[in-house]
């Protein structure tokens, strides 16, 4: 299936595309087999085309972010796998725009560099904010769901909300 999904729908991806990648060098825990297939979309809006393609024809797929506290087994993963891309953080007053695959330490970083207070109990959490936002991560009093105002998503359809 593997050759068959590259082939037919991933020609013009920008983004990398692996076959047979360990998914150890991709997790926290270092474990898991291969995944068949590794599709790294260069944006969000390669992202929202492949996740329209997958859908389209029924492909069932995994997503990862940074892979932290993931558990992967040793068989490996027989679906895609698409890592979520970075993404970026952008300011706007006292509120941060942030994509779903940058790294929490990251974010963290950039808002103290900006002189932005709110997020510091966070410090520490290993993963992406997509995750973080995903499994409402938080430390001591803070959830990170606190302090989001709003989300936009992309649908398995690749429709963006």
């Amino acid at each position: 299936m593997a050759n068959s999904l590259r082939e037919k729908f991933l020609r013009g991806m920008r983004g990398g595309v692996r076959e047979g990648v360990p998914m150890r060098e991709l997790t926290s825990f270092r474990i898991g087999g291969e995944a068949g297939l590794l599709l790294r979309p260069a944006d969000k809006g390669e992202l929202a085309t492949l996740l329209g393609v997958l859908h389209r024809e029924g492909i069932p797929y995994w997503i990862l972010g940074q892979g932290t506290n993931l558990l992967v087994p040793d068989e490996g993963l027989r679906r895609p796998v698409i890592e979520v891309p970075a993404g970026t953080i952008r300011r706007q007053g006292r509120w941060v725009t942030v994509g779903a695959g940058v790294k929490m330490a990251r974010l963290l970083k950039v808002c103290a560099q900006w002189g932005l207070g709110g997020l510091e109990p966070l410090a520490g959490i290993p993963g992406t904010v997509g995750g973080a936002i995903r499994g409402n991560a938080g430390s001591g009093p803070v959830e990170i769901g606190e302090r989001v105002v709003s989300l936009g998503v992309i649908l398995p359809s690749g429709r963006r909300r």
